[in-house]
């Protein structure tokens, strides 16, 4: 042994290999976040079933469709929310203001869990909104299928809420 040299020259270098079940822990905890983000943000926007009759509606896309453009050109704008058990609408014009509508109406269905279905009848309250007479029994989500009269307009809606 030279007088310069001690026992750590002897010992052969390090690795880069002992850093790969680090990394491979890191790359599988990255895979599991990006997932769990997805599975969130899928869960969170699903809309749940969108009709009874899948085929039939299929078939008639079209009529479908043009429905569709004729109430997105009315510009009005469906708000719903839960306040005391209860569903409450505010519908706005394309100008943004309240829209005061001849005919409210809709049902409550549960969108997963026990088939519950609900006819809905909506009262003017005296701030404009539209307030469901009947109660919505049970916490949870609700899927309101709305349907909006003024005159000869009309619109169909759906909308999620919470009865918290």
């Amino acid at each position: 042994m030279s007088p310069h040299s001690s026992a750590h020259d002897t010992a052969s270098p390090r690795s880069g290999w002992r850093w790969f079940p680090h990394a491979s822990v890191a790359a599988l905890g990255v895979v599991v976040i990006v997932n769990v983000g997805l599975t969130w943000a899928a869960l969170g926007t699903y809309p749940g079933e969108a009709t009874k009759d899948d085929f039939g509606t299929s078939n008639r896309y079209n009529a479908v469709l043009a429905l569709a453009a004729k109430e997105a050109a009315l510009g009005w704008k469906v708000d719903a929310t839960a306040e005391a058990g209860h569903a409450v609408l505010r519908l706005f014009g394309p100008d943004g203001r309240p829209l005061e509508a001849t005919l409210v109406s809709g049902v409550a269905e549960r969108p997963l869990g026990a088939d519950v279905s609900l006819p809905l009848t909506f009262r003017r309250g005296p701030d404009g909104a539209y307030v469901a007479s009947e109660a919505l029994e049970g916490k949870g989500q609700w899927e309101l299928r709305l349907s909006v009269e003024r005159g000869a307009d009309h619109l169909q809606a759906t909308r999620r809420i919470i009865i918290r």
